[in-house]
């Protein structure tokens, strides 16, 4: 065991290899790579939403893409440390651990569930903006295996 990030780091990996946080499983490198698969795929989303050129349904399901991937950006953020606070309750906690991304994904839930209610609209994120954000929790601690972006192909298209 070779110390890493304040906890011990198994096998020596480097410590661009740990994971950024002890509750996360997920390694840095990991991480940094959604982060910037995600901005780039929220801002094609966001272009793609107030395209004129394009049809109203394909505007509205790049809205709706455009908060999923806001989502996963504010989350992963939180948990990288770029961000202070927790991407729905706004929380501060004094570390990202599996408990607090976990209350977050109860609070991200309750927004998915919820998000489509006319009466909460003015309260409440956008429901795809709370999917993002569990979709993102449940990789971090491992509860999802594929990260919540697209792929790339070789050619920087998503798949």
């Amino acid at each position: 065991m070779t110390p890493g990030y304040g906890y011990l780091v198994e096998g020596g990996r480097s410590d661009e290899e740990a994971p950024p946080f002890r509750d996360i499983v997920r390694s840095r490198r990991q991480v940094a790579e959604v982060a910037v698969r995600a901005m780039e795929a929220q801002r094609r989303a966001a272009a793609k939403s107030l395209d004129d050129d394009a049809e109203p349904g394909e505007r509205q399901l790049a809205a709706w893409d455009a908060d999923f991937y806001d989502g996963v950006v504010m989350t992963v953020g939180w948990a990288r440390g770029d961000r202070a606070e927790a991407p729905i309750t706004r929380a501060q906690p004094a570390e990202v651990t599996a408990r607090a991304l976990q209350l977050e994904r109860v609070y991200a839930e309750d927004v998915i569930e919820r998000g489509s209610d006319r009466w909460t609209a003015d309260w409440l994120p956008p429901r795809w903006y709370g999917e993002g954000v569990r979709r993102a929790i449940s990789w971090l601690l491992g509860d999802e295996a594929a990260p919540p972006v697209p792929r790339l192909m070789e050619t920087g298209e998503p798949q």
